[in-house]
């Protein structure tokens, strides 16, 4: 079994916080559920350059066309492969419907989504002590998950994958969240947290990974 875990394109949460948590104070706030952010018109190039780089991959043989495709059901995820699949049947390759999977969904932020910096701490003002005791990983947002919890999901995914007859011997695609990928790249490389900093970053949008289960036990390929 292969499963490429593929981050959603550029979506337009990601444009509003360019990496912040919060927003900034006075700036126009998006308001929308999570699961509901859609992509932007770069966000949109960039899921169709993704599906031409997966096409010439496609056909020098490096990967191949996916068995089956999973999405973590999150709009900009599911657009993301809609327009990734509609590429791959111009090609004339097979493209499954895809396949929903809370477990890859994003990790969940909690009551501080739609805060900006002052209401953060206004609301929460012991938060920026326990990110900076915590740190990255072990940190928990109220209401939301640590990047821990997340791991948990990960491994509970690739578990679950790797047992089900279904999908022996096939090729995956699962679109999904920068958080999660992170997640999987700790639970399938056993990083210790020490090293965590230095080898795990958050990937940019439609980054891919491959990874492999072949002898029982996933590894990733270079």
């Amino acid at each position: 079994m292969k499963l490429l875990m593929i981050r959603h394109a550029e979506s337009v949460r990601n444009v509003a916080l360019r990496g912040k948590t919060f927003y900034d104070q006075g700036q126009k706030k998006i308001n929308i559920p999570n699961r509901h952010i859609e992509l932007t018109q770069t966000g949109v190039k960039q899921a169709s350059c993704l599906y031409k780089t997966l096409t010439d991959l496609i056909h020098s043989h490096t990967i191949a066309p996916p068995d089956v495709t999973m999405s973590s059901g999150f709009t900009r995820a599911n657009k993301t492969a809609d327009i990734v699949l509609e590429g791959l049947r111009r090609e004339d390759f097979v493209s499954p419907e895809i396949v929903h999977n809370h477990l890859i969904r994003e990790r969940d932020s909690g009551y501080g989504y739609e805060m900006t910096e002052e209401e953060s701490r206004r609301n929460f003002p012991y938060l920026k002590a326990h990110w900076t005791f915590e740190g990255k990983w072990f940190s928990t947002p109220p209401g939301g998950e640590s990047l821990v919890q997340v791991m948990d999901r990960a491994a509970l995914f690739l578990h679950t994958l790797s047992l089900d007859e279904r999908y022996k011997g096939k090729m995956v695609y699962a679109f999904s969240h920068g958080g999660f990928m992170q997640a999987v790249h700790m639970v399938v490389g056993k990083i210790p947290f020490e090293e965590a900093e230095a080898l795990v970053k958050n990937p940019e949008n439609c980054h891919f990974d491959i990874y492999s289960n072949e002898q029982g036990f996933w590894e990733k390929q270079s």
